[in-house]
């Protein structure tokens, strides 16, 4: 499946992140018609954090100014700081054209979770490379650098580096380790 936002075709999920109320998603909604996702918050751990997500899930009434709209979602984050004891917490809401046969609440869990996973993979890509500052605009062009890009992340995590500018300087430095790493020889 794959996630989208703004106004594409709604074929999956629009996540809305809640800074303030009075967004279109969220005062169109009506919260108090979610109904509680039956399985136990998801934990995790990383980057120094505890994160906590619960799941509420709610049918979408007609009327609702993203037509496609089926099921309506609502994620709230706690995140504690492991050093500092320091609490965020964050609401996220997101809309979807799956129906409740087609996404039980656990896949709708998964479906998001995939999709920060994927805005991740981009904010990589751009911080990095620099992607949104490409001129490379034609064609297919913009999509064979992506994959390149892509390609080229994924091997550096695969060599157990975590900072994927660090290890850029490093394979810059020393071309030889990422021939190595692709088993060419020079």
């Amino acid at each position: 499946m794959q996630s989208i936002v703004g106004n594409e075709v709604v074929r999956d999920v629009v996540i809305e992140e809640r800074p303030v109320a009075g967004t279109v998603l969220v005062d169109r909604l009506d919260v108090s018609r979610y109904r509680t996702a039956p399985r136990p918050p998801a934990t995790a751990t990383g980057h120094g954090r505890r994160e906590v997500r619960r799941l509420k899930v709610c049918t979408v009434q007609p009327g609702l100014l993203f037509p496609h709209a089926v099921q309506a979602i609502e994620i709230k984050r706690r995140r504690t700081d492991r050093k500092t004891g320091k609490v965020q917490t964050k609401t996220v809401y997101a809309i979807t054209s799956l129906t409740p046969d087609q996404a039980d609440p656990s896949q709708l869990a998964e479906l998001i979770q995939n999709h920060w996973s994927v805005e991740a993979l981009h904010h990589v890509r751009d911080v990095t490379y620099g992607e949104d500052a490409s001129r490379i605009r034609t064609g297919t062009a913009p999509r064979a650098m992506a994959t390149m890009r892509n390609l080229a992340i994924s091997l550096m995590r695969q060599a157990g580096w975590t900072n994927i500018s660090a290890a850029i300087d490093h394979y810059r430095s020393h071309p030889e380790y990422a021939t190595a790493m692709l088993d060419l020889t020079t």
